[in-house]
């Protein structure tokens, strides 16, 4: 017994000096707060001293004695001998798998684990101390400390232990008999003596530091050895020391010897809350033995796995209970696989769960028939997809109901009916028509296990999207990667059809491409530099193109490469009817097989004047005027007196032709079929699209708008004619078309300018590699110009008068621009001082040259050209006698100068190389001119 009477009262006297060391201090703060304003000055040093003495008495805390005792038996080891390693387990890994899962799973062709071994997968340790209130029937034993607390008349704390003849000792009190008592008897019977033996006085009992166990843990454990356990500790704690058990060894024979007393534990009970934990005495053994017999589960079970058999044997409904049970509560079928006499595997189906299991049994549970019945499935654009019954939706007009079933955009021309065939089983795909069904009485019963399938306005315009359509000209699909991917995402339902198209090469799908005017026409392409090309032209078209605003004017449909994308007016990007991880494909498509391939059989084109050009599909003949509202409606400005009808045959195959009078003909009579086409015209207008840009030296420069084949000499007129300063002969006249037609010319030329670089490369092997790459940065350069787009032309109204085949007819973009009279010819080139000199009237070529310096010793002296203010270019040829004097030199004149190009008169490639020079210098010249 430790007596802590005299602690107990040194702890008191130190709180009554730490007490009067605060008093002391808030004695002087009153004291300066109510002192006088001359007279609140207290002695710094006694400040100091009360400081000094309130850090040296620490904290206003005493520790609890039951704490106390508790900590000091911590201190003491526990876990193991001092022989045994003390290193703490690593943090969990899956554990290779053992021999017997090995042979399950190639048995069972499954990944199937032994049940219950994950129990010890987790690094914690186990409890080595006392948390909390100990219970009142905790068995008191030799070693143990109880804590005695006396408050009132008589104040002292003493902590005392269970003797070695189970008694506790306390000062003043009679021995008290505890070991083999609960907790609860002894703190009451010491309560109930020290209230006699000690007047006044509560007695508060608790528990200290417990005993110590000594545990061995021997067997199929990943750390034997002896352990030191505290009494609260369990079987579970040993194991868990001892690093848990192998799965070579046996989680239902663990055996716990005391003396001549052997328990068995079984941790399948522990682990179903079946079985309560085993506690430990002093010198326990705890053996564990190798597995006894298995037996595997797997399939349809909540938890599969290989289960150690009891000792008595298993029902195999009591080895089916440990797995969980089946995920459905009925519709099984149970399969046993059992190892005979000579080690074959025989196979039975089990009419029932009441045999016994034997070693190396295997039970695989399925389903008799995962099938539904009486059940159709509607999915695709609507707003509750699934499963109806049959029972309740016998029908199409009762599966569909009213449009509220649709989602907003709904396509009702077409819908499609995946069923199965009656007389050969297989599933396909038969067309129908939801407008009808919704509005026109037409109904069909449906068959067990149909899918009724409906389309939204994005999943018809991915119809039309030039990723189809590529796919039908050529049988091929490579899918494009979409902004920030690096890798594109495929859209099975292309492939499918690339696949149907190039096996079949057929017109099986020639209505799909004959619509809409592709900007990607590949039957017409002749090289891959133009395919690409192409293709990245129509990609960029595509995005911007035409939209479509519903007759609220709440939403705009914009359909793109990859199918629709809703908007609203405020220009908010909603989200498309589409799988995010794989937006080029409308899930529909993804979701029944075939449907991409069987849709686009069945359309009909609408063109020209609509405001969704493309193609549509139609299940059966409608009517005209359904699907032009399909199209988006027509445009402003549509001709409805002549609209263009090509029906079909029954077969799929062009019918005839005709006109039909949208004015005077009903057009819900007027019906087309699949395979069919309308065609809308524009009301022919005299005005140009378009307008014409005129600056310069006109009256009333500005922008015009023009009628179809007005002249430039009636637009003259209209901007009230030229001013004084004007110089006609000057006019910079362009045009987009012949900008294009140049921009192409010349691309076409870089083209064959590498080509001829490569073959002249192959032929001169000696080639400097300096000019190889001059060359190659020329053709570069040459791609990249950006040509103006001029037209030489006749633009003084005198002359025009005079002479009205010279009257140019304009068209919607020209720009004309009349310059004021220059006084000043141009020198560029190869000339000594290149520049601007003033006009003399009568002057010559070589007189302005000879006024420039003259030409330089590298500049090419026979191709020497002058471009006149209007454009027109004319070479200066020498004679015996110099310069041609038929070349007149008009102000605003360029004499040009080119550079002499002999030293790459190897390439064999000087003809094309001066002839793209002069172009170009003829196009600086009109920039020069233009600027001026």
């Amino acid at each position: 017994m430790k007596d802590t009477g005299a602690d107990a009262k040194a702890g008191l006297r130190a709180h009554g000096r730490r007490l009067f060391s605060w008093l002391a201090v808030m004695a002087v703060g009153a004291f300066l707060c109510g002192a006088p304003a001359d007279a609140q000055t207290v002695d710094p040093a006694l400040l100091r001293q009360l400081q000094r003495a309130q850090a040296e008495q620490g904290p206003l805390h005493q520790p609890s004695p039951v704490d106390q005792a508790r900590e000091e038996s911590l201190r003491e080891p526990m876990m193991r001998d001092a022989a045994a390693p003390t290193t703490t387990r690593a943090a969990p890994y899956p554990e290779p798998l053992s021999r017997l899962e090995l042979d399950y799973q190639k048995r069972t062709g499954q990944e199937i684990r032994q049940y219950g071994y994950d129990l010890f997968a987790s690094p914690a340790q186990p409890s080595t101390g006392m948390v909390g209130r100990i219970a009142d029937d905790y068995v008191l034993g030799v070693g143990d400390e109880v804590v005695l607390i006396l408050h009132g008349s008589t104040e002292r704390a003493v902590t005392t232990a269970v003797d070695r003849e189970g008694r506790i000792i306390v000062e003043g009190l009679p021995p008290i008999t505890a070991a083999g008592r609960t907790f609860g008897e002894v703190r009451d019977e010491i309560e109930a003596r020290t209230s006699k033996a000690f007047i006044g006085t509560e007695a508060f009992v608790s528990l200290g530091g417990l005993r110590q166990l000594s545990v061995y843990v021997v067997g199929e454990v990943k750390r034997p050895g002896l352990y030191r356990l505290t009494s609260l500790s369990t079987a579970l704690d040993a194991l868990t020391a001892a690093g848990g058990v192998n799965r070579s060894g046996s989680l239902r024979k663990i055996k716990i010897v005391t003396g001549s007393q052997t328990r068995i534990l079984d941790l399948y009970r522990l682990m179903d809350g079946q079985g309560g934990d085993l506690r430990l005495s002093d010198g326990a053994r705890i053996v564990v033995p190798v597995i006894g017999g298995t037996a595997a589960v797997y399939g349809e079970v909540l938890r599969p796995g290989i289960y150690e058999l009891p000792t008595e044997g298993n029902s195999a409904k009591e080895l089916l209970a440990f797995a969980g049970g089946t995920i459905r509560p009925t519709g099984y079928a149970y399969v046993l696989t059992r190892v005979g006499a000579e080690g074959h595997q025989q196979v039975e189906t089990l009419a029932n769960l009441n045999g016994r299991v034997a070693d190396g049994d295997i039970y695989n549970v399925g389903l008799r028939r995962d099938v539904w019945v009486g059940a159709v499935e509607l999915l695709g654009h609507v707003r509750a997809p699934g499963i109806r019954s049959i029972g309740e939706s016998p029908t199409l007009s009762a599966l569909l109901g009213d449009v509220e079933t649709f989602k907003d955009y709904p396509y009702l021309l077409f819908g499609a009916i995946e069923t199965t065939d009656p007389v050969s089983r297989a599933r396909v795909l038969e067309p129908f028509s939801p407008e009808k069904v919704l509005f026109g009485g037409a109904d069909r019963k449906l068959r067990d296990k149909d899918r009724v399938i409906l389309f939204g306005r994005s999943d018809i315009d991915f119809l039309s999207a030039s990723s189809t359509r590529r796919v039908v000209l050529t049988g091929s699909y490579t899918p494009t990667p979409m902004p920030g991917e690096k890798v594109a995402q495929r859209c099975m339902p292309l492939d499918e059809l690339a696949r149907l198209v190039g096996d079949t090469r057929s017109e099986r799908y020639a209505t799909a491409v004959r619509a809409v005017f592709s900007q990607l026409d590949v039957t017409k392409v002749e090289e891959a530099a133009d395919i690409e090309a192409a293709r990245q032209q129509r990609e960029a078209a595509q995005i911007s193109a035409e939209a479509r605003i519903d007759s609220n004017g709440r939403k705009v449909v914009t359909r793109d490469e990859f199918g629709a994308r809703e908007m609203d007016v405020q220009g908010k990007t909603q989200a498309p009817d589409q799988n995010q991880d794989d937006p080029m494909c409308p899930k529909v498509y993804r979701a029944v097989a075939n449907l991409l391939p069987f849709t686009l059989e069945y359309v009909a084109s609408a063109d020209g004047a609509v405001r969704t050009p493309g193609v549509y599909p139609l299940a059966e003949a409608t009517s005209v005027g359904s699907l032009i509202a399909a199209a988006g409606g027509a445009t402003f400005g549509a001709d409805y007196g002549t609209i263009e009808v090509q029906s079909s045959t029954a077969n799929g195959t062009p019918g005839m032709r005709q006109r039909v009078d949208g004015r005077a003909t009903d057009l819900a009579t007027v019906t087309i079929g699949p395979a069919g086409g309308i065609r809308l015209n524009t009301v022919y207008r005299a005005e140009e699209g378009g307008a014409v840009l005129l600056s310069g030296e006109f009256k009333h420069p500005g922008v015009y708008s023009i009628k179809r084949g007005e002249k430039l000499s009636e637009l003259i007129e209209r901007a009230g004619g030229l001013s004084d300063q004007a110089y006609p002969y000057g006019a910079v006249f362009t045009r987009n078309r012949v900008k294009e037609a140049q921009q192409a010319g010349l691309q076409r030329t870089a083209r064959e300018l590498n080509a001829g670089l490569a073959t002249a490369a192959l032929k001169n092997r000696e080639m400097s590699a300096d000019v190889l790459m001059a060359a190659q940065k020329l053709a570069e350069s040459i791609a990249t110009v950006d040509m103006v787009g001029r037209v030489v032309i006749e633009a003084d109204p005198r002359v025009l008068a005079e002479r009205p085949d010279l009257d140019t007819a304009l068209e919607g973009g020209d720009e004309i621009h009349i310059p004021k009279r220059p006084n000043y010819v141009l020198l560029i080139g190869d000339v000594l001082n290149p520049g601007a000199l003033q006009f003399v009237a009568g002057k010559s070529v070589k007189a302005y040259l000879r006024e420039g310096g003259g030409i330089q010793s590298t500049a090419d002296d026979d191709r020497i050209f002058v471009v006149y203010p209007n454009g027109a270019a004319k070479p200066v040829k020498l004679s015996s006698w110099g310069f041609n004097t038929g070349v007149m030199v008009p102000p605003g004149t360029a004499i040009v100068v080119p550079k002499d190009v002999q030293p790459i008169d190897t390439l064999n490639l000087v003809k094309d190389i001066s002839t793209i020079i002069g172009q170009l210098a003829v196009s600086a010249a009109s920039i020069a001119v233009i600027s001026r």
